[in-house]
């Protein structure tokens, strides 16, 4: 049987989310989107048959997303729908022996989208060696210790990201003459966020 790819649009519903794997050499960017039918009626819009899709994405296509995207923001998301399993509670912990397991269903996205029916958009090439930037587009907030290191081929590197790397760049040009040791509100609240990532498999959120 074949998994086909989908094509969903809609809007950003929750802040983006980004996790370092416990090896720290991938991360992966979740978003939830909602997408639903529109229709005109009595003068106002009315939405309906409402779907809440859960969005992840790794590699490279995660760091971006990540830097770029806000919640609210009108998306245009390609990728492969597949259910994700794990075990909170194995069967030697449970009455009756069996393993006490959770399911959701995810969308992988391989591209991602802003909607140019809502926007008008720049880019900057974000892959190492290579320079365009069109409007002098700015990126949002981000620490490169957060994320992990790809190569201009868009594979996972395990050296240390350092200031050579397009997110360090982006990271020390909006932080001006903030200190390196100083971390916003925002970085804390991610920090807590990467540790609730890593722990251990007994929550009832899924490691991965």
């Amino acid at each position: 049987m074949y998994n086909s790819p989908v094509t969903i649009t809609g809007r950003i519903v929750d802040d983006p989310a980004y996790h370092l794997t416990p090896e720290k050499k991938d991360g992966v960017m979740r978003i939830r989107v909602a997408s639903s039918r529109s229709y005109l009626k009595d003068g106002e819009w009315k939405n309906s048959d409402i779907l809440y899709v859960n969005v992840e994405a790794w590699g490279r296509l995660g760091v971006n997303a990540h830097q770029a995207l806000l919640k609210g923001t009108a998306v245009i998301i390609q990728g492969i729908l597949y259910t994700n399993t794990w075990v909170i509670q194995e069967g030697k912990d449970t009455p009756d022996g069996k393993d006490v397991i959770r399911q959701d269903n995810r969308l992988r996205a391989t591209s991602i989208g802003v909607d140019m029916s809502f926007y008008k958009v720049g880019y900057k090439d974000a892959r190492p060696q290579l320079a365009s930037n069109l409007n002098e587009v700015e990126l949002a907030d981000g620490t490169a210790a957060h994320y992990p290191s790809f190569d201009i081929r868009g594979k996972a590197v395990q050296e240390t990201p350092s200031s050579e790397t397009v997110p360090e760049q982006d990271s020390q040009e909006q932080q001006g003459d903030q200190q390196p040791d100083q971390q916003p509100d925002h970085e804390q609240d991610r920090e807590r966020e990467l540790v609730g990532a890593t722990a251990g498999a007994d929550q009832e959120e899924a490691p991965f």
